[in-house]
């Protein structure tokens, strides 16, 4: 059985969170698959690199339990998103791309404003 989280990533994937806690990504119209040394599958139409650490535990989960799961895991995959941005941003910059530059710290900076809301509502799960 799968929980849908009813969320669709930059992607149009779709995440779900099975009971065991398993988190997937279902592509609707995908380019390519590919896998990140885990039990789980990406398809994107992009090409980027992400761990993710999940607790494979045989419990039930409550909503609750999936709900600091995904902020987790979106958590995770925004500081890789957030460290491919600098990295680009600094590639304009050098390319003498000073405006792309700027745009994308200020959408890694944004990431981090983003990232911080996801700590505060971890925190608040306990």
């Amino acid at each position: 059985m799968h929980y849908s989280t009813g969320l669709k990533d930059n992607a149009h994937s779709i995440l779900t969170i099975d009971n065991k806690g398993k988190i997937m990504h279902h592509q609707e119209n995908c380019c390519h698959n590919h896998n990140h040394g885990h039990d789980h599958n990406h398809d994107h139409d992009h090409d980027h690199a992400h761990d993710h650490d999940h607790d494979h535990s045989h419990t039930p989960q409550t909503d609750t339990d999936r709900i600091q799961k995904i902020i987790s895991h979106w958590l995770k995959h925004n500081d890789d998103h957030i460290k491919n941005y600098h990295e680009w941003s600094e590639k304009a910059k050098n390319e003498n791309l000073p405006e792309v530059s700027k745009i994308l710290k200020e959408v890694a900076d944004i990431s981090v404003t983003l990232n911080d809301k996801f700590q505060k509502a971890l925190s608040i799960l306990g």
